[in-house]
């Protein structure tokens, strides 16, 4: 069976659906967060997004442009993915727990991918906007929501069964 499992109706999940789903979102949070190495110690996520959501010093305008963009289209990839789970599997494991525990996952996968795109409209929004502080802001808000929806659903899927 192919990654792409998810339709518009409810398949049966594997393991290792449920494994791919969460790397694909892993692979997101390492691209906003892990692999740019820009976050300091203990700083809260919102203020790190705050902060790298707006020019670093030194860095040009055209770094700037080029780094955003990658952080948008690693959301968009994430949100858009064949293994992102948007509609509430048939299980195996029927258990209240387990039920209530998709059912959470779902709900964060589908804010996620919503997340997702609200960032790329900002993102392109922003870019002429008149004032580009106040866009910022309004991005990195997003980004901060986007990511701690993905942070739920990715935490979400390390405890379920299939």
């Amino acid at each position: 069976m192919s990654a792409g499992w998810i339709s518009a109706r409810a398949n049966s999940i594997s393991q290792t659906s449920i494994n791919e789903c969460a790397a694909n979102l892993l692979k997101a949070h390492r691209a906003l967060i892990e692999d740019p190495s820009l976050r300091r110690t203990d700083e809260p996520l919102a203020a790190y997004v705050r902060r790298v959501s707006s020019p670093l010093p030194g860095e040009s305008n055209d770094l700037y442009l080029i780094r955003i963009e990658g952080y948008v289209k690693a959301l968009e990839r994430a949100a858009t993915a064949h293994e992102l789970v948007v509609i509430t599997p048939v299980l195996r494991d029927n258990s209240p727990a387990n039920s209530e525990s998709w059912r959470r996952i779902v709900s964060a996968n589908l804010r996620f991918r919503s997340g997702a795109a609200t960032v790329r409209a900002l993102w392109f929004s922003g870019r002429t906007a008149k004032d580009p502080a106040e866009e910022r802001k309004r991005l990195s808000l997003a980004i901060t929501k986007t990511l701690l929806d993905l942070k739920a659903a990715f935490e979400g899927l390390r405890t379920v069964h299939p």
